[in-house]
């Protein structure tokens, strides 16, 4: 607790049993650096637990999801525009919640009971991806987006969370691959718990 105020539910990472996709920084996540954190006016808008619940049903961010994909694969030919679609909404779906942690230059994000950890502004790196292989990762922060980039053999992710001052915040991703006419791009909403 920091000047008298009680810790808000959802603003700390909970220990993890799950093994972590990308190389720890090996900070120390002690309370004092997470309240220093919450003090940092800088950072605060990217500390926290998000969740489509209170701003959009999940069927209608799946329904966004799905017609990126199908405004990207209709120009493709019938036997491409199947295969590309079944890969497409197989790798994207909507993200229920996410927490962000960020404590000086580290960035831990827990989606889907994962943590994911990256050294921010750094060089990219190699983790394992959700779904195994090697990608090649990244994450910058400015002005209240939180960037990451995912990159493989078969193409470029981004994801860009831009949080707004009254704890909403936004997941713009893009996907780019040689395999597809142009990238594919949705938005989706989330608030702060």
């Amino acid at each position: 607790m920091q000047n008298g105020q009680a810790s808000r539910s959802g603003d700390t990472l909970p220990p993890s049993n799950t093994p972590n996709s990308y190389a720890s920084s090996g900070k120390d996540r002690s309370t004092r650096s997470q309240e220093s954190l919450r003090s940092s006016p800088e950072n605060h808008c990217v500390f926290g637990h998000f969740s489509t619940r209170r701003v959009s049903p999940r069927r209608a961010c799946d329904i966004q999801i799905q017609e990126a994909v199908e405004e990207v694969v209709s120009s493709m030919g019938r036997l491409q525009r199947g295969i590309a679609r079944h890969k497409l909404l197989d790798k994207n779906h909507t993200y229920e919640s996410f927490q962000i942690l960020i404590d000086g230059d580290s960035l831990t994000m827990r989606i889907n009971h994962r943590d994911y950890e990256l050294e921010l502004g750094a060089p990219p790196v190699e983790a394992s991806g959700i779904e195994g292989g090697t990608v090649l990762t990244q994450a910058t922060v400015s002005r209240r987006t939180l960037t990451q980039t995912f990159r493989t053999s078969q193409g470029l992710r981004r994801h860009k969370i831009h949080f707004g001052t009254d704890g909403t915040a936004f997941l713009e991703v893009s996907i780019e691959s040689e395999r597809l006419p142009k990238a594919v791009r949705y938005r989706l909403p989330y608030a702060r718990h």
